[in-house]
Parts: structure tokens; C-alpha cells; sequence
């Protein structure tokens, strides 16, 4: 048991990291122009973060569903 989380917290550390890094990448890329366009320079790094918690809550309901429903729908 104690593997399995060691585990979750290294896949759940790694992914928090890239997630940072990217955000930071598309902060350093984007905001001069988001600056000039549209007047705020966290414009694309608000679309990110929307598109980040809309995937976390998609993450949320399926995995909520039961798998025994995901065998009965997909295919072989």
C-alpha cells in the first residue's frame, strides 16, 4: 500500500509540475501580445486555466462512473 501512494503523490507531483511549467511557458510567450490585443496580459493564461478546470472536473465524473459501464459501451 505504502508503494501505491508513493506513487500517486510522485504521478500527482510530476503532473503539478508540468501543469506549472506550462502556464509559466504560455505567461513568457503570450503576454505582450495578449497586452496589446486585448489589454490584459493574462489573457491565454485565463483560457488555460478554464480549459485545466474544465478537464479536472471532466476527470471528477468519469471517474465517478462506474467501469462495469465503460465495458458495457466501448468496444472490443
Amino acid at each position: 500500500m505504502l508503494k501505491n501512494k508513493t506513487l500517486f503523490h510522485l504521478w500527482l507531483g510530476c503532473t503539478a509540475l508540468l501543469i506549472t511549467i506550462g502556464i509559466i511557458a504560455i505567461y513568457s510567450a503570450s503576454a505582450i501580445l495578449a497586452s496589446e490585443t486585448t489589454g490584459d496580459a493574462l489573457y491565454f493564461v485565463k483560457k488555460q486555466l478554464f480549459g485545466l478546470v474544465l478537464g479536472f472536473i471532466a476527470l471528477i465524473i468519469c471517474a465517478c462512473i462506474p467501469s462495469n459501464i465503460y465495458e458495457k459501451y466501448a468496444p472490443v
